[in-house]
């Protein structure tokens, strides 16, 4: 009931404002400039025309497989597909493909026509016949399976895999020839009893972190029957938890740690030693292997938007930062549409962690809208943590460095205008709550306009205040935020519209790191109304 209502949620928001606006910003928005803006190309066009009937002039060879050597009275014209002009005749047509047998038609051709030609061509095959012990081992070749017994196959050579839980994998090769049938028989040796290196989803952990975030897979191979124990040592190489599996019957195996002891007590920060040690069926052969989780409840994994070109809210960067190892990919759409016209602005980004306290985000996407010319965009951007305060309330504070690019318009639909911009983005915290403030400089050659008009090439600089609240509840997180624009300081020190503010909800599904997330938008100008955007986004986090 609780995914129900979340879900309801995220449809109930998308739908909401795709056709809600007052007054004429929406109408000023889309309005078909009268000009390209300054120093930006108009997006290439290109027309073309083509006949009604699917053949081109003359005739028109084509061929399963394609790309197959055509032949006319024995001299090579090309491949297929191939068009061909030929006077009034009878001529030997000829398709050639290596590993299929060669197809020869005579046919009768008048100059002018419009004739196509369609050939199918047979694979050269041979056989291979399979036997194998144990008979259920499994075989294939190239991923695809074979058969016990005849396996039809087109010419060639094949790499021949048999394996088998229990059993020593074996690979071979064989060479299949036309007509001609190889024999291949496989006996596969039981397995010596051993265990692989352990492999960890997460070397650190925050058991804090929601939705599988706080937690490691540890995962290894067996090769044969047999039962283990998993047993993770404290710090002080006190055992504070045992798993035991209890038979082995398969490769792969796994076991999921959320930080926790037997009795499900979260522990203290520190690094346990994880062991699995493991025997043979028959008890007659053992083997143990070791790995290393570090608990860090400083490693907190936040998923955030990158809408205005930096991760946060929807408006408003944060200050916070994905720890070392984690990444972010998201997709977010918009829209609305009305009589004046429609607007879809959609953007995919991404987040990493190249360095310690260093975060990179890369975002680009379009905006879809008539009667205005579709706009394209890119922005790259890096924050740095600089104080991070610990405590039920918090403090944190980062320095950003963005650039972006819009390809074809002067709005500032996102506020992530054409231009380079600097960033202090703050927030405090109170335990679920948090308050953030960014204030922006951004440096541009073009000026914004709020209709899109253009201006002459120069050097404007304006400012952003940007802020927002946010409630974090584990896996599901709120928040609203909002920006506001001043004109060009060479224009005075004076607010410039539309005010620019969105809601956001956003949902990690459980044990995936699937993000859902639902937006509403909206711009609002005292003097020309306000319109709004509905949307959502789905995205990835680790």
């Amino acid at each position: 009931m609780k995914y129900f209502t979340v879900s309801f949620l995220f449809i109930a928001i998308i739908l909401s404002g795709c056709a809600t606006s007052g007054g004429t910003l929406f109408k000023d928005v889309v309005k078909k400039s009268a000009a390209e803006p300054a120093g930006q190309s108009k997006t290439w066009t290109s027309s073309s025309s083509s006949n009604t009937d699917d053949t081109a002039d003359g005739l028109t060879v084509t061929s399963d497989p394609t790309g197959s050597n055509v032949y006319i009275d024995g001299e090579f014209m090309g491949v297929t597909p191939l068009s061909l002009n030929l006077k009034t005749g009878q001529y030997r047509l000829t398709v050639k493909q290596e590993g299929y047998h060669k197809e020869t038609r005579w046919i009768d051709y008048t100059e002018g026509d419009k004739r196509g030609i369609d050939i199918t061509l047979k694979q050269i095959t041979g056989y291979l016949y399979l036997e194998a012990v144990p008979p259920h081992a499994e075989i294939t070749s190239n991923g695809a399976p074979l058969q016990r017994g005849v396996n039809e196959l087109p010419v060639g050579t094949y790499q021949i895999e048999a394996r088998l839980f229990g059993y020593i994998p074996y690979t071979t090769s064989v060479t299949i020839r036309n007509k001609d049938t190889t024999r291949l028989f496989i006996n596969l040796l039981p397995a010596p009893f051993t265990l692989s290196e352990l492999s960890v989803s997460r070397s650190i952990l925050n058991p804090g972190n929601p939705s599988g975030l706080g937690q490691s897979s540890i995962t290894f191979t067996v090769s044969s029957y047999g039962r283990g124990k998993l047993s993770i040592l404290s710090p002080s190489h006190s055992t504070v938890l045992v798993h035991s599996f209890r038979h082995f019957d398969n490769w792969n195996q796994r076991f999921t740690w959320n930080g926790t002891d037997s009795s499900g007590k979260k522990l203290e920060d520190g690094t346990y030693t994880v062991i699995v040690s493991g025997e043979s069926e028959d008890g007659t052969a053992h083997d143990r292997k070791t790995a290393f989780i570090t608990i860090d409840q400083s490693f907190i994994i936040k998923a955030r938007n990158v809408f205005s070109g930096v991760s946060g809210t929807l408006f408003t960067p944060t200050p916070d930062i994905l720890p070392r190892g984690s990444f972010q990919f998201l997709l977010s759409s918009l829209g609305h549409a009305d009589t004046s016209g429609y607007r879809f602005p959609s953007a995919v980004s991404f987040r990493a962690v190249p360095a310690e306290k260093l975060e990179t985000d890369i975002s680009g996407g379009i905006i879809i809208q008539a009667p205005a010319d579709t706009v394209y965009f890119i922005s790259l951007a890096a924050k740095n943590k600089i104080i991070k305060t610990k405590g039920t309330v918090s403090f944190g504070l980062s320095a950003l460095v963005k650039g972006t690019y819009l390809f074809g318009t002067s709005l500032d639909t996102m506020h992530n205008f054409t231009g380079f911009t600097l960033g202090i983005p703050s927030g405090i915290t109170f335990g679920a709550f948090s308050l953030f403030f960014t204030p922006e400089l951004t440096v541009s050659p073009f000026q914004v306009s709020s209709v899109n008009e253009t201006s002459p090439l120069g050097i404007y600089a304006w400012g952003y205040a940007r802020g927002g609240i946010l409630l974090d509840a584990g896996p599901v997180w709120t928040a609203v935020s909002a920006s506001v624009r001043t004109l060009p300081f060479n224009e005075g020190f004076s607010m410039d519209y539309p005010v620019s503010a969105g809601w956001e909800v956003n949902w990690i599904l459980p044990d995936t790191g699937i993000i859902l997330s639902g937006y509403l938008t909206g711009a609002f100008d005292p003097d020309r109304g306000y319109y709004l955007n509905a949307g959502g986004g789905v995205g990835f986090i680790n």
